[in-house]
């Protein structure tokens, strides 16, 4: 499985599961029980019970997608600006994503799109021993070669309905992790600018206006900044700056 891989850590240590109810929290209940190396990775064939942001289910084809967790250890990062991660991580699926494909955007906070589609999420659980983020599990959900979605969801694609071929996904595997090492070190060597700039690139409708929807209205804005605790910054029409967090406001696609 590690042809391929230019890591120095990321993915030299795999766990393969046939089927498994989430990564999340099966690699979650490990670490409870022992010290895992740092980018050690679980991956499964099949989950029964994938888990998305706010607790929202992530539905994969048995065998057709990339579904894992890694566990890395930032305790270089304080509990205060854990959403540094999450651009981080989003990034490292983002530039995977992006060497094979175009159009490939981050749907704040953390989805990763093509076009106007969801090719990919990330769920990411920190454990926090203050004032340092102990350990970070990130899930990865990547729709590869999965052909067709079931009718009720949102707007799923794969890479083989962009690319219109079939993937190898232990090769995709070591390109998703050579990725999001880069970006983790990246994060690690303090290069919080360059993160935090590339993200604003890699926005999903930064500054253009298009609608949106909250609990009372719809609405047209443009995203003007993310903030440093992850809330989104909206420029309405008539000038009017509101921020929401993560569920608080949807995109109207």
């Amino acid at each position: 499985m590690n042809t391929g891989l230019t890591t120095l850590f990321t993915g030299r240590h795999v766990t393969f599961l046939e089927t498994v109810d989430s990564t999340n929290s099966y690699l979650s209940q490990r670490l409870s029980q022992e010290l895992l190396p740092e980018g050690a990775v679980v991956i499964a064939r099949n989950q029964t019970e994938g888990r998305g942001q706010a607790n929202e289910r992530w539905f994969s084809e048995a065998r057709q997608n990339l579904l894992m967790s890694i566990v890395f250890y930032p305790s270089f990062i304080g509990y205060q600006s854990m959403f540094m991660l999450s651009k981080t991580f989003s990034l490292g699926a983002y530039d995977g994503i992006r060497s094979i494909a175009e159009n490939v955007s981050i749907k704040w906070p953390n989805d990763i799109y093509i076009g106007d589609k969801k090719v990919a999420g990330i769920l990411i659980e920190n454990s926090i021993r203050n004032p340092q983020v102990n350990h970070s599990v990130l899930g990865l959900g990547i729709n590869v070669n999965q052909e067709r979605f079931p009718a009720g969801l949102p707007n799923p694609v794969s890479l083989f309905n962009v690319l219109d071929k079939k993937l190898d996904i232990e090769e995709f595997f070591c390109i998703i992790c050579n990725a999001l090492e880069k970006r983790y070190l990246q994060l690690k060597a303090g290069h919080q600018d360059v993160i935090n700039e590339d993200y604003k690139e890699a926005l999903y409708r930064f500054g253009q206006l298009h609608e949106f929807e909250n609990s009372t209205e719809r609405f047209f804005a443009k995203i003007t900044a993310v903030a440093d605790d992850g809330k989104l910054f909206l420029k309405r029409e008539n000038g009017q700056i509101e921020r929401y967090d993560f569920k608080e406001v949807r995109f109207v696609i």
